[in-house]
Parts: C-alpha cells; structure tokens; sequence
C-alpha cells in the first residue's frame, strides 16, 4: 500500500471552521481582557483624583475661616466660596464630570471625575457635649447615578466618595483659639 502525503479536502474543510472558531474566541478573550484592564486603570485614575481632591479639600476648609454656598437650582451645580485668613479666596465649583479649585486670580486646578458622576456640598452645624459653642463642618460628595433612575433623585446614587471636613481648625491654632478636632 502506497503512504500518503497531505490532507484530504474533507479534512482541510473539517480543519479550516475549527481553527476559525478558535481564533475567534482568543480575539474576544483578548478584547474582553483590554476592557477590563481599561476599566481598571480608569477606576484607578478616578480613586487617585479623588484622593488628590480630599486632600486638598480638606486642607482647605481646616485653614478657612468663613464658607459660603452658591447652589445653581436648575443644574445642581454649587459653587463654594472659602475665606482663607492670609490668603485670597478659595473657590470650588462644579462642571460637566469636573470640580475647578480656584486659589487667587491665576491659579486654577481642575479634578476630572471620570464618567457621569454628580458632586453635591453641603454645610451643616455640629454641636456636642464636648464643645461649647456650634462648629462647622463642609461635606463634598461624589454621586455616581445608577442607571435607570433620574439624575436629580438623591436616593438613586452611590457615593463614590464623602469628604467631610471642619470649617477653621488650622485657622484657630494659629489665632490661638481652641481647636475643634
């Protein structure tokens, strides 16, 4: 018996739809595997805006000694007006996935919050039995809206992130009255 050498045409067409599917499931692996890595350096860039903007935040809130809340009612922007002792006002305001700090005339920082994310600040008197007199405490918070839900329903967020700080704690240190934290 003659041995022979190649493939029959039978066994090239049986071949030819396998070997496609196979690269067709290790081009979807290789697509599902970049989303995800997307995704994580998007969340990771997000949680360390977010990092960089509570820490400024709540620098300078210690350091002001007066606030002052604009809220923009149709859009829910807010715009916060903070007066520092030694230096020029201080101002945050919201935009379109955006908080701008704005020290001075020229100075300006802005934090990309990434996606479709709602800011929201509110400012609220603390009082306990341990201090004798009202303090002032400053929340900024983060909202991620869930799908599904209006923009505007307070209900329908997640907090992606809650800053909270007391309104003149470095700023009384340094006039020498007592400290609030």
């Amino acid at each position: 018996m003659k041995q022979r050498h190649g493939s029959t045409l039978l066994e090239v067409v049986i071949a030819i739809p396998i070997s496609f599917a196979l690269l067709i499931g290790a081009i979807g692996l290789v697509h599902k595997a970049m989303v995800v890595s997307n995704l994580a350096k998007n969340q990771s860039l997000a949680r360390r805006t977010i990092g960089n903007l509570a820490q400024q935040f709540r620098t300078d809130v210690h350091e002001s000694e007066t606030a002052q809340l604009e809220m923009e009612q149709r859009s829910g922007k807010f715009r916060l007006l903070l007066s520092h002792p030694e230096r020029n006002t201080v101002i945050y305001e919201s935009g379109d996935s955006v908080i701008r700090r704005i020290a001075g005339d020229a100075q300006q920082e802005q934090f990309l919050i990434s996606g479709n994310r709602d800011a929201k600040v509110e400012i609220f008197d603390v009082t306990g039995r341990t201090i004798s007199r009202s303090i002032k405490r400053i929340r900024l918070t983060i909202m991620r809206p869930t799908e599904g839900n209006l923009k505007n329903d307070e209900s329908n967020g997640l907090a992606d992130a809650e800053i909270e700080a007391t309104l003149g704690v470095y700023a009384s240190t340094r006039t020498g009255k007592d400290s609030h934290e």
